[in-house]
């Protein structure tokens, strides 16, 4: 199974881009079955009606989700000590303490929490999201690339002018690939973004209207529930002619 492999490359990087560190041990080693396990329940309680009860679904899966839960609280554990000692070296100085992760260079989200730190903090508080930022940042890259994966499957042409356009830019394959590699390579970032928008990893998302807003059909009352359906935003056919078929040239920089 390859997503295994690419959800170890993509929790390393989440990790780097929100914490700064590269994680010597392996708390997070077993991250992937929560996603796993919870998207499995989540899509089982929603399409099977007599799951909504609440102390059925309990009897029947809580063993299974409890063992997330508590997979996630190791995890959310080792976050909350790495945000500890951070805080502590702010506080003397030093700027690592932990001697179980190597601190790399660069401004990452760890900095900016701690620079723009809430006045006051809830129930909710900031750590959560940066666990969830760091967790679900990895299975939404899983699947994003997975489904790419699958797509180049049946479209072998494409594969061809990605090939192409690597040795292009690479030159000596042998050698590693830089973040300056990367960003040349823009016929691949038109068929990631254009995967993305046939098969996003998101379907929807919820959100809390803070104020009245006002749009071009009705206004918004404050305090209201809003439901943004990521997905047929991507197969909208107004702005994506044949939005069925997979055209990586729509995102190309004449399209733009």
């Amino acid at each position: 199974d390859p997503t295994d492999e690419i959800f170890a490359m993509a929790l390393d990087a989440s990790i780097r881009t929100n914490l700064s560190r590269k994680v010597i041990i392996d708390d997070f080693k077993d991250v992937k079955s929560i996603t796993d396990s919870v998207g499995r329940l989540v899509i089982l309680r929603v399409f099977k009606v007599w799951l909504h009860i609440e102390w059925l679904f309990k009897l029947i899966y809580w063993k299974e989700l409890e063992g997330s839960i508590k997979i996630l609280d190791r995890c959310m554990h080792f976050i909350n000590e790495l945000c500890e000692e951070e805080e502590s070296g702010r506080k003397e100085g030093v700027s690592d303490t932990s001697p179980n992760t190597e601190r790399l260079s660069g401004i990452n989200l760890l900095d900016v929490m701690f620079e723009n730190l809430p006045v006051v903090s809830g129930d909710h508080d900031w750590r959560d999201e940066l666990t969830s930022m760091t967790i679900i940042a990895s299975d939404t890259v899983v699947s994003a690339l997975a489904l790419t994966l699958f797509t180049l499957g049946h479209h072998p042409e494409v594969q061809e002018k990605i090939f192409a356009e690597i040795q292009e830019v690479m030159g000596d394959l042998e050698r590693d690939v830089t973040y300056a590699d990367t960003n040349a390579m823009t016929y691949l970032d038109q068929v990631i973004i254009e995967n993305i928008r046939l098969h996003g990893s998101i379907v929807m998302t919820m959100r809390h209207a803070a104020n009245d807003t006002k749009l071009a059909s009705c206004t918004l009352p404050a305090g209201s529930r809003v439901a943004l359906m990521l997905h047929a935003m991507g197969w909208n056919k107004e702005r994506f002619p044949n939005p069925e078929q997979f055209q990586p040239e729509r995102f190309s920089p004449e399209q733009k």
